[in-house]
């Protein structure tokens, strides 16, 4: 294998080099929609937009260093944080159904046609990420993970 597929200790970087591209479309999704109006006070946002944005994006940042400490062989100390990943999951979860209803609520006041239509897209996403992190916990849990 080539250095670009693996680490000098010989581990795996797919994970970790596709976290980071992860993070950096996040990243780079919000410029317009958010960091803009935000910094220049252009559109003033409901608390419970920033309370999600952030812990979306703590989660992403969480993500790349998991990632990036497995890719390194610092499996201890990968478990060890994983923790914080699994807590901060347990928020992650209502602040994404809570968001989803404001925002259906934006667009019903917003005589939108259909202001639900959306939202079943954003429970399917909350949904599918709820099971796959009961699905990591359930492998951490029986010694079977990482």
């Amino acid at each position: 294998m080539s250095s670009t597929e693996t680490s000098a200790a010989g581990r795996p970087q797919f994970f970790y080099r596709s976290a980071i591209v992860m993070g950096v479309i996040v990243v780079l999704s919000f410029p317009l929609t958010y960091y803009m109006p935000a910094l220049t006070g252009s559109r003033h946002f409901h608390l419970l937009r920033h309370l999600h944005g952030l812990a979306y994006f703590a989660w992403i940042g969480l993500y790349v260093w998991q990632t990036r400490l497995a890719a390194t062989g610092q499996i201890a100390r990968h478990r060890e944080i994983g923790l914080a990943g699994f807590a901060l999951t347990g928020a992650l979860v209502p602040l994404g159904f809570w968001m989803a209803q404001r925002a259906a609520e934006i667009r019903a006041a917003k005589d939108f046609p259909h202001p639900y239509e959306i939202t079943w897209f954003n429970v399917t996403d909350i949904g599918l990420f709820t099971g796959l992190m009961i699905a990591s916990i359930l492998l951490v849990t029986n010694g079977t993970g990482a």
